[in-house]
């Protein structure tokens, strides 16, 4: 947890009293490989830090199909977003790819640290500005660029994922067959 409160405090310095709350409501989540943090119909409750480990979101189509959302790995924060803020269930589960730490919070929790605790606002600002920055970068290179283009972007922007996930899933990501990701890589 030391990890994500520096985090934290690198955001804004925060103060005694809000470090601990956070330490006395934050709690420690282990996962084995493939284990599922969110199953699909299940409203998330949890915001968490990833502090070891890879985890995806992905979805479904009516043919069982999986294609994968995104990917975070060590020291991001994530959660099925629409399912956290709106309460509502998930359609993208959330499974971890190699054993995992996380640490978490409640939604009620987080809510009371932004009620009893104004400061703590800020960090929420600026993670969610964060949050929205990166996935629109994500999105716009997905959408525009080429195949190549694509894998180069997510080496560069994300070179951890492309180092340790399965290529048929990194394929799913950047939206194209794992074979043109094979003939992609074999060329550079």
């Amino acid at each position: 947890m030391k990890e994500l409160l520096s985090m934290l405090n690198a955001i804004r310095p925060m103060s005694q009293p809000l470090i601990n709350y956070l330490q006395l409501v934050i709690v420690a989540f282990e996962l084995r490989k493939n284990q599922f943090l969110l199953k699909k119909g299940r409203v998330s409750d949890h915001i968490y830090y990833v502090s070891e480990g890879i985890l995806r979101g992905y979805y479904e189509d009516e043919d069982k199909k999986q294609t994968t959302k995104w990917f975070m790995d060590e020291g991001n924060v994530i959660t099925s977003v629409d399912s956290f803020f709106s309460r509502t269930p998930t359609l993208e589960p959330i499974q971890a790819l190699e054993p995992s730490l996380l640490f978490g919070i409640t939604y009620q929790q987080l809510y009371h640290a932004y009620e009893h605790f104004p400061e703590f606002n800020y960090h929420g600002r600026e993670l969610t500005q964060n949050y929205h920055v990166i996935n629109e970068r994500r999105i716009s290179a997905l959408q525009r660029l080429r195949a190549r283009e694509r894998y180069l972007y997510t080496k560069e922007t994300q070179p951890r994922i492309v180092e340790r996930v399965p290529d048929n899933l990194l394929a799913s990501y950047l939206g194209i067959k794992k074979e043109t990701l094979s003939r992609i890589k074999s060329k550079i």
